[in-house]
Protein backbone atom coordinates (compact mmCIF):
# COMPACT_ATOMS: atom_id res chain seq x y z
CA UNK A 1 0.00 0.00 0.00
CA UNK A 2 1.73 3.15 -1.20
CA UNK A 3 0.25 5.79 1.07
CA UNK A 4 -0.59 3.68 4.11
CA UNK A 5 -4.31 4.13 4.68
CA UNK A 6 -4.16 2.10 7.88
CA UNK A 7 -1.65 4.59 9.24
CA UNK A 8 -3.85 7.53 8.23
CA UNK A 9 -6.84 5.83 9.87
CA UNK A 10 -4.90 5.37 13.11
CA UNK A 11 -3.78 8.98 13.03
CA UNK A 12 -7.33 10.16 12.29
CA UNK A 13 -8.43 8.17 15.35
CA UNK A 14 -5.96 10.07 17.49
CA UNK A 15 -3.53 7.20 17.96
CA UNK A 16 0.26 7.57 17.75
CA UNK A 17 1.82 5.47 14.99
CA UNK A 18 4.93 3.32 15.18
CA UNK A 19 6.14 2.23 11.75
CA UNK A 20 9.15 1.78 9.54
CA UNK A 21 10.57 4.78 7.70
CA UNK A 22 9.57 3.71 4.21
CA UNK A 23 7.21 4.91 1.50
CA UNK A 24 3.86 6.12 2.79
CA UNK A 25 4.67 6.13 6.51
CA UNK A 26 7.66 8.40 5.98
CA UNK A 27 5.44 10.93 4.22
CA UNK A 28 2.68 10.93 6.84
CA UNK A 29 4.23 10.24 10.26
CA UNK A 30 6.43 12.94 11.76
CA UNK A 31 8.97 11.08 13.89
CA UNK A 32 8.73 12.16 17.50
CA UNK A 33 5.72 14.38 16.82
CA UNK A 34 2.89 12.17 15.55
CA UNK A 35 4.52 8.83 16.24
CA UNK A 36 7.80 7.03 15.74
CA UNK A 37 9.59 5.90 12.60
CA UNK A 38 12.35 3.30 12.70
CA UNK A 39 14.69 1.89 10.06
CA UNK A 40 13.32 -0.88 7.85
CA UNK A 41 14.40 -4.30 9.09
CA UNK A 42 15.45 -3.12 12.56
CA UNK A 43 13.26 -5.25 14.83
CA UNK A 44 15.00 -4.03 17.98
CA UNK A 45 14.36 -0.38 17.09
CA UNK A 46 10.71 -1.21 16.33
CA UNK A 47 10.30 -2.92 19.71
CA UNK A 48 12.03 -0.01 21.48
CA UNK A 49 9.78 2.54 19.75
CA UNK A 50 6.64 0.59 20.69
CA UNK A 51 7.84 0.33 24.29
CA UNK A 52 8.62 4.05 24.33
CA UNK A 53 5.11 4.95 23.17
CA UNK A 54 3.39 2.48 25.50
CA UNK A 55 5.37 3.57 28.56
CA UNK A 56 4.53 7.27 28.19
CA UNK A 57 0.74 7.58 27.88
CA UNK A 58 0.63 11.37 28.13
CA UNK A 59 3.23 11.73 25.37
CA UNK A 60 1.35 9.12 23.31
CA UNK A 61 -1.87 11.12 23.70
CA UNK A 62 -0.07 14.28 22.57
CA UNK A 63 1.32 12.43 19.53
CA UNK A 64 -2.16 11.12 18.79
CA UNK A 65 -3.71 14.60 18.91
CA UNK A 66 -0.98 15.98 16.66
CA UNK A 67 -1.50 13.08 14.26
CA UNK A 68 -5.22 13.78 14.05
CA UNK A 69 -4.52 17.46 13.38
CA UNK A 70 -2.05 16.49 10.65
CA UNK A 71 -4.55 14.19 8.96
CA UNK A 72 -7.26 16.84 9.04
CA UNK A 73 -4.90 19.48 7.66
CA UNK A 74 -3.16 17.45 4.95
CA UNK A 75 -5.12 14.27 4.17
CA UNK A 76 -8.83 14.98 4.73
CA UNK A 77 -11.22 14.97 1.80
CA UNK A 78 -11.46 18.75 2.00
CA UNK A 79 -7.69 19.26 2.02
CA UNK A 80 -7.06 16.73 -0.73
CA UNK A 81 -9.92 18.06 -2.85
CA UNK A 82 -8.63 21.62 -2.52
CA UNK A 83 -5.17 20.56 -3.70
CA UNK A 84 -6.72 18.99 -6.81
CA UNK A 85 -8.78 22.11 -7.48
CA UNK A 86 -5.68 24.31 -7.05
CA UNK A 87 -3.78 22.22 -9.61
CA UNK A 88 -6.69 22.35 -12.07
CA UNK A 89 -6.93 26.12 -11.65
CA UNK A 90 -3.20 26.50 -12.25
CA UNK A 91 -3.30 24.26 -15.33
CA UNK A 92 -6.24 26.21 -16.72
CA UNK A 93 -4.67 29.56 -15.88
CA UNK A 94 -7.46 30.51 -13.49
CA UNK A 95 -6.56 33.13 -10.89
CA UNK A 96 -7.43 32.17 -7.30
Amino acid sequence: EGLGLTILEAMASGRPVVSTACGGPSTTVLDGETGRLVPVGDAAALADAMQEVLSAPERADTMGRRGRDRVEEHFSMAATGQRFLDVYDRLLGVES
